[in-house]
């Protein structure tokens, strides 16, 4: 076995004043087993998410309060070395330290690793940092990630349960390129070491691409100097441009709550000065009767007078006869009478007029101040219409032809910044067909072979061992289908069987494989099973084979603690294994008083 690779030590989960969660485990086989609901699956997921995976665990109740997670993991190394990886559980970046998990307080100065290079830090351990796989016919590569090798040694239960081939459950477009990892793993050959036999006719299509890609790059330059003469920056310009576009419609929203300001207090104050006005004409219209009943005082008053002067004139004259029939007038006026009722209704007209003359004064005086209110508010009226026109408009108008023109650069840069990307596109295809059509006149690279029988023959002479070593049932022979890309047992593919058999021989072919990287360059050093036997029964029932039986299940426990003694395999199943001393078991009770009750602990 080379010393390549790395095992898991410890999963821990922690959070503000909440006890850790930690699970433990050992070169070796590892049985991680219990009821469903103890977050066994949890476990599973926090291992893929450690190690690469995009997807955050699916939170169950008890991990709420848990903020982030550590893997612990050491190499295979004659001095192995821990490192502790480091990620919250919400996502984020990755943080990886060359330190146990209860040294990273302790010292200072530890390596950490940048989120960009943790795949590459994975490889470097795995000996297969840079490696290439082919992912298309036309020959392009793409460099091996561990995301990708997941597949290798990261099964969940539905992947081991689907009726797929374990080396083509990618999308379409990502299928050649991981069965090309898959080729890379049981052969050693790097497709970035290969080279395709051209034919002319292909040799020809090349070299015309190039004469256009030439034309292209040649077109896409020239109109790219139309758009703008600094393109090292572009992406900086309009990143500032953006900024400027935010703070001028930010400009131009103060501006307008401004402007509204301004226009309610000027219609506020035009409002005021219709009401004044309307004050001072309902004045007007009063003092105009007012006038009119004083002139009516005045006239009241004039005839009153003359009532009295004319009875003080009858008082000075003799008695006399009446002029028709010459007898004595014998009925007598009270002349002091009607003077003095006259004087006594001239003092109260006197006393109306008076007091009407004080309220048209009050009138007056109150148009005086209505007037100079108005004149006062107008010019507040036209100071404000000078500021809108004059300062707020012309500020309006202005950040509305900024933001114009804003717009006009970005849009101009955005195309130019889709023409950079199309030339650097064109450069980079000039770059990949010269270095091809160069690689077709020099011939010095290994020709490229797709996966065959032959390249896949010592996984299936190890797959054969294993179903022999664990009594298979009925088992006669298997071999490797180029068509499904599957293997075939009895004449029967893996994707016919139920799937409690599709599971179990696919993690039977897994493990296979894991035995084959030993003999490598480079190896992973582990890998992990959620639900890989499903449920056993007894071992007399063969009527269908969507389960397996009890013996089955215990030869494959059997030798899986027999040959991962160096190495490192974790299983995590809801039924309890057999009996092995050479297995390390983890068991979840879902009891209260009984062992431990789950992954999470049972105080939190």
């Amino acid at each position: 076995m080379n010393n390549y690779g790395f095992f898991i030590e410890k999963l821990i989960l922690v959070g503000k004043d909440i006890e850790p969660a930690i699970v433990e485990f050992k070169k070796g086989c590892n049985v991680v087993y219990g009821p469903s609901d103890t977050g066994k699956t949890f476990i599973f997921q926090c291992i893929q998410f450690l190690l690469g995976k995009s997807n955050i665990p699916k939170r169950i109740p008890e991990s709420q309060k848990y903020t982030t997670a550590y893997l612990q993991i050491k190499t295979y190394q004659e001095k192995a070395q821990p490192y502790t990886v480091e990620r919250l559980l919400n996502g984020g970046d990755y943080k990886v330290f060359d330190l146990e998990y209860e040294d990273i307080n302790k010292e200072v100065g530890s390596s950490i690793y940048k989120q960009s290079d943790f795949s590459s830090f994975l490889l470097n351990i795995c000996n297969m940092n840079g490696k290439k796989a082919r992912k298309n016919t036309n020959g392009e590569t793409k460099t091996i990630t561990f995301r990708m090798l997941q597949h290798f040694f990261l099964l969940g239960e539905t992947e081991l349960q689907v009726e797929m081939s374990p080396i083509q459950k990618e999308q379409r477009t990502d299928k050649t390129y991981l069965e090309n990892i898959f080729k890379y793993l049981i052969t050693e050959i790097d497709d970035g070491d290969t080279t395709i036999k051209a034919e002319k006719s292909t040799i020809d299509k090349k070299s015309s691409r190039l004469e256009l890609l030439d034309e292209l790059i040649i077109s896409t330059d020239k109109e790219l100097s139309e758009y703008t003469d600094n393109i090292t920056n572009i992406e900086e310009q309009i990143t500032k441009l953006s900024n400027s576009i935010k703070e001028t419609k930010n400009k131009h929203i103060e501006l307008k709550e401004l402007y509204n300001e301004h226009q309610k207090e000027r219609t506020n104050l035009e409002s005021s000065i219709m009401g004044k006005k309307s004050r001072f004409n309902h004045l007007s219209e009063l003092i105009k009767r007012a006038n009119i009943l004083k002139e009516q005082y005045f006239n009241d008053i004039n005839r009153l007078k003359s009532t009295i002067e004319a009875c003080q004139s009858l008082e000075l004259l003799e008695k006399s006869s009446c002029p028709l029939c010459d007898n004595p007038i014998e009925e007598e006026i009270d002349i002091k009478s009607i003077i003095q009722s006259s004087a006594i209704e001239i003092k109260k007209i006197e006393a109306l007029k008076d007091e009407l003359l004080e309220t048209v004064t009050m009138f007056e005086g109150e148009q005086n101040v209505l007037e100079q209110e108005i004149k006062s508010e107008n010019n507040l009226v036209m100071d404000i219409l000078g500021v809108l026109e004059n300062d707020i408009n012309q500020n309006i108008k202005n950040t509305q032809e900024d933001l114009t023109s804003f717009f006009n650069k970005k849009s101009l840069l955005n195309t130019a910044q889709v023409l950079v990307k199309n030339l650097h596109k064109y450069q980079l295809d000039k770059k990949t067909i010269s270095t091809f059509l160069e690689r077709t006149k020099e011939n010095k690279q290994i020709e490229y072979q797709e996966l065959n029988i032959m390249m896949v023959s010592p996984l299936i002479d190890k797959i054969k061992l294993i179903l022999e070593k664990i009594n298979f049932p009925d088992f006669n022979n298997v071999v490797f289908s180029e068509n499904s890309k599957d293997i075939v047992i009895n004449d029967k593919g893996r994707q016919e069987f139920g799937k409690g058999y599709r599971a179990l021989l696919y993690s039977v072919f897994i493990i296979a494989l894991a035995e084959l990287l030993r003999e490598k360059s480079f190896q992973i050093g582990l890998a992990v099973f959620d639900s890989p036997m499903v449920t056993y029964k007894p071992s007399t029932d063969y009527s269908d084979d969507d389960t397996i039986s009890v013996d089955l299940a215990k030869n494959l426990y059997d030798y899986a603690g027999d040959n991962f003694l160096e190495s490192q395999l974790i299983i995590i199943e809801n039924t309890t294994p057999p009996n092995n001393n050479k297995m390390h078991k983890i068991e979840f009770t879902k009891n209260h008083t009984i062992g431990r009750y789950g992954f999470i602990p049972l105080g939190n």
